[in-house]
């Protein structure tokens, strides 16, 4: 996923689990399974968002890029 500093994006994470638990840089949380809604961290780099559920992880690249002038 490549996004500008602080915009929102979205991830498709579909399980039979009602709840999926995310985590994104330093920040965490639930979320149903559907698109996960996140906002980009404020620091450029690359970050990796972690979806867990039933004991299951899969893991995606963020990478935060300088915003366009």
């Amino acid at each position: 996923v490549e996004v500008a500093p602080r915009e929102p994006f979205a991830v498709l994470a579909l399980s039979q689990a009602r709840t999926l638990h995310w985590r994104l840089g330093e920040r965490s949380g639930t979320a149903r399974p559907g698109s996960i809604r996140l906002t980009a961290p404020a620091e450029p780099g690359r970050y990796t968002l972690r979806v867990e559920a039933n004991d299951h992880v899969k893991r995606a690249a963020v990478v935060v890029g300088e915003p366009a002038p």
